[in-house]
Formats: structure tokens, sequence, C-alpha cells
């Protein structure tokens, strides 16, 4: 997707080495976010009313590093939460 090597992204995702700028915007691009949001600079904004917590922003921080198998996981398990 980012025409990069797979090798190259995990060490990306693994946080072993910080991706270059330019890489970070084609992130920033595909998806239509601010790279002030993909770096959790403006998490405050998307709590109404300051409603966000060291809890709540860590949680949203290990959110956004996990890969498409995880999340699918984790809003599974959310949904069921929702039904109780």
């Amino acid at each position: 997707m980012f025409n990069i090597p797979q090798t190259t992204y995990s060490t990306y995702e693994s946080g072993r080495v910080i991706p270059p700028l330019e890489f970070l915007l084609k992130i920033c691009d595909k998806y239509g976010i601010s790279l002030d949001y993909l770096c959790c600079r403006d998490l405050e904004s998307h709590f109404p009313y300051g409603a966000s917590t060291d809890k709540t922003k860590n949680l949203l921080n290990e959110i956004m590093l996990m890969n498409e198998n995880d999340i699918e996981k984790i809003s599974a398990f959310i949904a069921g939460l929702k039904q109780r």
C-alpha cells in the first residue's frame, strides 16, 4: 500500500525505527487524518468536555499501534460489552 518493504514497515510498527516524515504524511493522506492526530497530539479534541483521562489516552495509543486483526478483536469485544 505504501510501496515499502514489509520488513521496513515492521520496524516502524514495532517502534524500533521512527518512520520518516514523508511516510507519516502518506499515512495521513491515505486515511484522511492530520499529522497531529496520527501522533496523538490532538486527542483532547476527540473527548467532549475534557473527559479524557490518562488511561483513555494510553488505551487509544495502544489501539493505534495494533494491527488490523487485533483491532477487529477489540471491536468485537466492545460490541459484546454494549449488548450487556
